[in-house]
C-alpha cells in the first residue's frame, strides 16, 4: 500500500519557520516527534517504479488522528523532516496523513539510521 506523501525531490530545504515546537533535538516530521510514544516502527524499502529506496514510518493511534489533523490544511505545502535542528527534507504533502502511516523517499544513509533510533527513544 502507498501512503499519501509523495517526495519528488528529497532536497534539504532552508525552514520556512512554520514550526510551533523547539526541533533542536531529536527527529521530527511536521510538529510530530518521532520517539517510542509516536512511532510503532521505521524501516527501509525500494519503490521499483521509481528505483529509489524508500522510508515507511508507521504511527501510533493517537499520533495518527493527530497527523490527519494538521496535515489537512498543508496539502500542497512542504512538510518538514528535520533531526537536530537540521531539516533533511521538506517533501510536498499531496493529500493530508490519514493512513497511519507515511512512505516516502529515503533521506541518505546517515539520516535514515538517525530517524530509524528515534522510535526506540523515549519523549
Amino acid at each position: 500500500m502507498r501512503y499519501p506523501l509523495s517526495i519528488l525531490a528529497c532536497a534539504t530545504l532552508a525552514s520556512r519557520g512554520q514550526s510551533t515546537s523547539d526541533h533542536s533535538s531529536g527527529a521530527w516530521i511536521g510538529d510530530i516527534k518521532l520517539c517510542a510514544a509516536s512511532v510503532k516502527r521505521v524501516s527501509r524499502g525500494f519503490d521499483e517504479a521509481q528505483a529509489l529506496p524508500t522510508m515507511y514510518v508507521e504511527f501510533e493511534q493517537e499520533v495518527s488522528k493527530r497527523l490527519k489533523q494538521i496535515t489537512v490544511p498543508l496539502v500542497g505545502q512542504q512538510l518538514e523532516i528535520t533531526i537536530n535542528g537540521r531539516v533533511i527534507a521538506s517533501p510536498t504533502l499531496m493529500e493530508p496523513l490519514s493512513e497511519g502511516a507515511v512512505e516516502m523517499l529515503a533521506p541518505p544513509e546517515g539520516a535514515f539510521v538517525g530517524i530509524a533510533a528515534y522510535p526506540e527513544i523515549p519523549c
